[in-house]
């Protein structure tokens, strides 16, 4: 039986972990022809390896979001290759914590960089790519985009201005009569290793405050729990196939619930 993505070539940004790693392989095993990136070869090549020894169609290719060249060299490797460019996951993402007033403009530059130079990137060269054969292009967000959390300042803006991003392409390409549909997703709260390596809290120095921050988080989720990288993948999945051929310049968020409005916490005295 035909797989929803058979014949699909993607590229996806941010492929060696989290959740990158799950969307990769949750659409080679769709049947896709997948191009996963990353800057951290080692454990995307380890990654990829384990895929391709079953037989799935997944290659490893080192990719810099921040750099145009490399972008424009990985999308033109692609169509030498494959003869063909349907979908782009703009994944690739940094975040950390701590508040405005101590954050270090260098820091601030860096998730910018990464959040919005990289997608705008992507988005620009996938369009040029695009624009005769049709396409489509996923933004990995997030709900800080839509509400704010303290301590998120730089990603949450980053992703504000992302969302923003993808709606204005979107009518770009409307405009322009361009077969390529933009979206994004919103993720929540996701279980991968951002909590011990990035984040925020209640701290200002996130440091040693996993435990803290996963709590803290946890006590706005109503439904009380984080999300597998697996259950964000499925709403990729989603929008790179046909089953939303009519959604363009829109939001799936998937939260857990966070923004749906106030948890109704019992308060105690």
């Amino acid at each position: 039986m035909m797989s929803i993505l058979q014949g699909k070539v993607i590229l996806i940004t941010g492929a060696a972990g989290g959740i990158g790693k799950a969307t990769s392989e949750l659409l080679a095993r769709n049947k896709a022809t997948v191009i996963a990136t990353d800057i951290d070869d080692e454990t995307g090549l380890d990654f990829v390896s384990g895929l391709s020894n079953e037989n799935l169609a997944i290659d490893y290719q080192h990719l810099d979001v921040t750099n145009e060249q490399q972008w424009i060299d990985t999308i033109e490797a692609i169509e030498n290759k494959h003869k063909r460019f349907d979908v782009l996951v703009n994944n690739a993402g940094v975040t950390m914590g701590g508040l405005l007033e101590n954050m270090a403009l260098e820091d601030w530059r860096y998730i910018l960089g990464v959040n919005l130079d990289g997608a705008f990137l992507g988005t620009k060269h996938a369009i040029r790519a695009m624009k005769q054969t049709g396409g489509v292009i996923i933004n990995v967000s997030s709900i800080t985009a839509i509400q704010a959390f303290p301590f998120t300042g730089a990603a949450g803006s980053s992703k504000s201005a992302l969302n923003q991003l993808t709606k204005v392409a979107a009518q770009e390409c409307a405009r322009e009569n361009y077969p390529i549909r933009i979206n994004c997703v919103n993720p929540g709260a996701v279980d991968t290793l951002l909590w011990s390596e990035q984040g925020w809290s209640s701290s200002s120095d996130y440091i040693d405050h996993e435990e803290q921050a996963r709590q803290e988080i946890m006590n706005e989720i109503p439904l009380k729990r984080f999300a597998n990288p697996a259950e964000i993948a499925q709403g990729i999945l989603f929008l790179a196939s046909d089953a939303s051929s009519y959604m363009h310049g829109s939001e799936i968020t998937i939260d857990g619930g966070v923004t749906s409005g106030h948890s109704g916490r019992r308060l105690t005295k």
